[in-house]
């Protein structure tokens, strides 16, 4: 999967907000752990399907979410780009994931 600069930008700041913000819940949310979603944090991009789903979860939380972003301005401010953007970017990562579960 080949992101342009500003999704790969957008996909960080996702990633980074909720390593900012982890708490007891995040573990269900992600299916990692802090420190195994913090080296997810650290390497990305690796392509893996662990960075992916860890890209995806974040986006998803941010903008769909219990604590999800609903001022436009508060996702634009987080991630970079529009809500538009952001949801599209999502769709993209969720599009691979499936992609790889049916060629696995």
């Amino acid at each position: 999967m080949t992101l342009n600069d500003l999704q790969d930008f957008a996909i960080r700041r996702a990633l980074i907000y909720w390593d900012e913000r982890w708490d007891w819940e995040c573990p269900s949310l992600f299916g990692l752990s802090h420190q195994q979603y913090g080296i997810v944090v650290r390497s990305w991009p690796d392509g893996s399907e662990a960075h992916l789903l860890a890209a995806s979860a974040a986006l998803r939380e941010l903008l769909h979410g219990a604590c999800a972003l609903r001022d436009a301005e508060a996702v634009r401010a987080a991630i970079g780009v529009d809500r538009a953007s952001g949801v599209t970017l999502l769709d993209t990562l969720i599009g691979e994931l499936s992609h790889r579960a049916s060629s696995a």
